[in-house]
């Protein structure tokens, strides 16, 4: 089945939306209601945001390569499953960069947090801390398993 927005057709799957559970047919993740009502607050939250910055090609290449650094040191750490959003709770979360020259100062935030946090709506007072630590852990946790890889190749050779 497809779906007609913004000129485009988006095949849409029936499984369980990300959001709320229900079992329907989706349209990037979400059940039409979830869909909707997200389409609705990013909207209004993008609309009242005071100044919008252009990337330049360099900015959007650097921004790119410093989110797949992240999904691939998220990925070994299996830190991408079960994180739940960091500022309200929700189970289901994605990755805000606060600083894209550190691939690993991030806050695991939901689609609702994360669209308020780019509009100015969550001050950076509040989860910044929580970054700092991320990055902590992270790192602590990279090094440990290069640590345990080591130990383990030199014990089988």
């Amino acid at each position: 089945m497809y779906f007609y927005a913004s000129k485009d057709y988006v095949k849409i799957d029936k499984k369980k939306c990300s959001v709320c559970g229900k079992e329907d047919e989706l349209k990037f993740g979400y059940c039409h209601e979830c869909y909707n009502y997200y389409k609705k607050v990013s909207d209004k939250l993008i609309s009242n945001k005071n100044v919008k910055t252009e990337l330049t090609d360099e900015q959007k290449k650097e921004r790119q390569i410093t989110r797949k650094k992240t999904n691939k040191i998220l990925r070994r750490a299996k830190l991408i499953k079960d994180c739940k959003c960091q500022l309200c709770g929700n189970k289901n979360s994605e990755t805000h960069h606060i600083d894209y020259v550190d691939a690993l100062f991030i806050i695991f935030v939901c689609k609702k947090c994360h669209i308020r946090i780019h509009a100015n709506r969550i001050d950076k007072e509040k989860y910044m801390p929580i970054a700092k630590m991320n990055r902590q852990i992270i790192n602590d946790y990279v090094a440990q398993s290069v640590e345990q890889s080591t130990k383990s190749s030199t014990g089988n050779a």
